[in-house]
C-alpha cells in the first residue's frame, strides 16, 4: 500500500510539472481551473465510480465517447459489497471524490452536502420516469441522484403451479387480505404442492420484510420518519401497532406453509430459485432479482407474477394492493471538487446512459435490470419484470425510501430477531420486546 501511494505521489508531481510546462507554451490551448485542474478549452475528463458488472459500463462509455469524443470518462471500477462503500468513503476522506458515482441512497444521504443539487434536472426526469420514481428518491426534498434501475418485491408466484392447484385462471388482484392468502395457500397445499418459500437470510427478513413496517405506517415519508423517532424514544405502543402486528400475522401464515419449514434458516438462494422455477413451491417471498437464479434452471416455467404482502383483512388498506418498489442505486454528481464543465458533462453522460438505446441495451441485456423509464427501447428477458413493471406503471407501489434512514445494522440485528421468531425460539411478545429494545438503543 505504501509503495502504491509513493508511486501515485510521484506520478502526481510529474503531471503537475508537465501541465505547468504546457501552460507556459505560446501554442498552448489549455487553461487551468481555480481548483488546480487543467483542461483543454473543450475537452472534459470525468471520473466515474461504479461496479462494472458484465462490462456494462465499459460498453456504455465506449458508445458515449464515440458520440462525444471531447469527453473522456475514466471508470473507477470497484467491487460490490461493503468494500464498495468503504472505498468510496476513502475517496471522500482524501478529497478525491469522483465526478460521478453510482451509490446506494443511504450513502448519498450520509454525504448529501457533497453532491450537486439536481433541481434543474428534476422536471426532466419526472417526465422521463414512471410516476413516483423521482419523488421516492428525494433527500430531505433535494434531488441528488438520478435513478436508472428499479426493483420490486413481494410474493412472486409461478402461474402454472397456482392455476393447476386451484383448477382455473388465477386473479392476483383477488388476494388482497390475509384470509384470502391463507385460503389460497390451503388450496395449494391440498393439491399436493407446497405453497411458499421463505428465504431465511437476515437481509431478506430484516430489510425486505421488516422494512415494510416503516413504509406502511403512512403514505407520508415525514410521518414514517416521526414513527422511527417514536421508536427511538420508546413512545410507540408496539403491542397495539397495527402495521407491525399485521406483518407478524402474515408472517405466521408464511411460516405455516413454508417449504423450508423443517430447516427455515438454510438460506440458499440458488436452491430457492431452483425449487421455485421447477414448481416445487407456488409462491416465493423475493424480488425480481431472483431471475438471476431462475433463468439458468433447465426447463424452468415461463410465466410468473407477483402479489403484495397483505397485512390485514381490510382490502382497501395501504399495502394490501401495492408492492414495494425502490431504486437501489442512483447516479450522483460531486459538488466539492468538480468544475462546472465536469458537472455539465456528467449530467449529459447520465442522460445518455438512461435514455439512449446503447445505454438501455447495456443495462437490460448485460445487467438484466428493470429500468423505471417510460420509454425503454429494449425488451428484457427477465420474466419477473413485466408484473412488477405493471404495478409501477399503474402507480400501485409502496414508497420504501424510508429505508435509507434506517441504521446500518438494522437488517442484521432485526433480521436476527426475525430468525428467532421464524424458528420459534421467541414468541410474538419476545419479538416485540427485542424489536423495541433495538430501537430504544438507537435513541440513547
Amino acid at each position: 500500500m505504501k509503495f502504491k501511494m509513493a508511486v501515485c505521489s510521484l506520478l502526481l508531481v510529474c503531471l503537475v510539472l508537465l501541465f505547468s510546462a504546457c501552460s507556459s507554451s505560446e501554442d498552448s490551448n489549455t487553461t487551468t481551473s481555480e481548483n488546480g485542474k487543467t483542461n483543454r478549452d473543450e475537452d472534459v475528463k470525468l471520473t466515474f465510480y461504479t461496479v462494472n458488472d458484465n462490462n456494462t459500463f465499459s460498453e456504455i462509455i465506449k458508445a458515449y465517447e464515440e458520440v462525444k469524443p471531447e469527453v473522456e470518462v475514466e471508470m473507477i471500477n470497484a467491487q460490490a459489497g461493503l468494500d464498495y462503500i468503504q472505498k468510496y468513503e476513502a475517496l471522500q476522506a482524501s478529497g478525491n471524490a469522483p465526478t460521478l458515482a453510482m451509490l446506494e441512497p443511504a450513502t448519498i444521504l450520509k454525504y448529501k452536502d457533497s453532491f450537486l443539487d439536481l433541481e434543474t434536472e428534476k422536471e426532466k426526469y419526472q417526465n422521463l420516469t414512471l410516476s413516483g420514481t423521482v419523488e421516492r428518491n428525494l433527500f430531505e426534498g433535494k434531488f441528488l441522484g438520478v435513478p436508472f434501475t428499479t426493483q420490486g418485491y413481494g410474493l412472486l408466484f409461478n402461474t402454472r403451479v397456482v392455476e393447476e392447484a386451484i383448477g382455473g385462471k388465477f386473479d392476483p388482484e383477488s388476494i388482497n387480505t390475509q384470509e384470502a392468502l391463507a385460503g389460497l395457500f390451503e388450496k395449494i397445499k391440498a393439491s399436493g404442492t407446497t405453497p411458499v418459500i421463505i428465504h431465511g437470510a437476515n437481509w431478506s427478513l430484516g430489510s425486505h420484510y421488516m422494512g415494510l413496517n416503516y413504509a406502511l405506517q403512512s403514505k407520508s415519508n415525514e410521518d414514517n420518519l416521526n414513527y422511527i423517532e417514536g421508536l427511538k424514544n420508546g413512545e410507540v405502543d408496539l403491542s397495539n401497532d397495527n402495521v407491525l402486528n399485521g406483518l407478524i400475522d402474515t408472517f405466521d401464515i408464511l411460516k405455516e406453509y413454508n417449504l423450508r419449514y423443517d430447516d427455515p434458516l438454510v438460506a440458499n438462494i440458488e436452491h430457492d430459485g431452483i425449487d421455485f422455477a421447477r414448481g416445487n413451491a407456488a409462491f416465493y417471498f423475493m424480488g425480481d432479482w431472483a431471475w438471476a437464479n431462475i433463468q439458468p434452471v433447465e426447463g424452468h416455467d415461463k410465466e410468473y407474477g407477483i402479489i403484495p404482502v397483505p397485512i390485514s383483512n381490510d382490502p382497501s388498506q395501504y399495502g394490501n394492493n401495492e408492492i414495494p418498489v425502490s431504486e437501489p442505486f442512483l447516479f450522483s454528481i460531486d459538488n466539492t471538487k468538480s468544475s462546472p464543465e465536469q458537472q455539465q458533462a456528467a449530467k449529459d453522460f447520465i442522460e445518455f446512459m438512461v435514455t439512449s438505446e446503447e445505454g438501455q441495451s447495456a443495462f437490460v441485456n448485460l445487467q438484466r435490470i428493470t429500468m423505471p423509464y417510460k420509454d425503454v427501447k429494449v425488451e428484457s428477458d427477465n420474466l419477473l419484470s413485466p408484473a412488477i413493471q405493471k404495478y409501477a406503471e399503474e402507480g400501485n407501489t409502496i414508497n420504501i425510501g424510508i429505508m435509507k434512514y434506517l441504521p446500518g445494522d438494522h437488517y442484521a440485528e432485526i433480521g436476527s430477531v426475525m430468525q428467532k421468531y421464524l424458528t420459534d425460539n421467541i414468541d410474538r411478545q419476545g419479538f416485540i420486546e427485542e424489536f423495541g429494545d433495538y430501537w430504544q438503543s438507537k435513541g440513547e
